[in-house]
């Protein structure tokens, strides 16, 4: 069986917001500023620097966004983890990373548990929109990740999409 992806190989990921978390409220902007990290997974209790971070804005009118992920390594024993965080502040993104990486098994667990005063002692006023866990094997033709749900009052979903 051939491998799709090879090491060194850019992948494209597709972020397509299917609702937008900041389009209902008349004082919103009535667009997600999107922050999308990668980290590779290792046996340490923080995270190295992200192999991925981008960000970039999603509306009504321009729902998606292609982005690259260049020199991706598609080792099996390989595994990553994908943050995708709305951008609600005007914290820089260089303030954001480094807290998620140092603490990011005690937001995810306050993220599943929908405890957002315990997210807000970490990110303030950012929205965590969801957190998964993959290999590189796992990605294949259109495999795609759904982040659903509701922080808070805003409902969100997104679907990210490797090709």
């Amino acid at each position: 069986m051939e491998e799709k992806f090879q090491f060194g190989d850019s992948i494209s990921i597709k972020i397509s917001a299917i609702n937008l978390s900041e389009d209902l409220s008349v004082i919103s902007t009535k667009n997600d500023e999107l922050l999308i990290l990668i980290y590779e997974l290792k046996d340490t209790a923080a995270l190295s620097e992200p192999v991925l971070q981008k960000q970039f804005n999603v509306d009504k009118s321009n729902p998606s966004r292609l982005i690259y992920w260049n020199n991706f390594n598609q080792s099996a024993v390989k595994k990553y983890l994908l943050v995708l965080v709305e951008r609600d502040s005007d914290v820089s993104t260089e303030q954001i990373e480094p807290v998620l990486r140092v603490h990011h098994k005690e937001i995810n667990d306050a993220f599943r548990q929908k405890n957002y005063s315990e997210i807000e002692k970490y990110l303030g006023d950012e929205d965590v929109l969801g957190f998964y866990e993959f290999s590189a094997k796992e990605l294949s033709n259109n495999s795609f990740i759904k982040f659903k749900g509701t922080y808070k009052m805003d409902r969100y979903e997104y679907i990210i999409q490797f090709e």
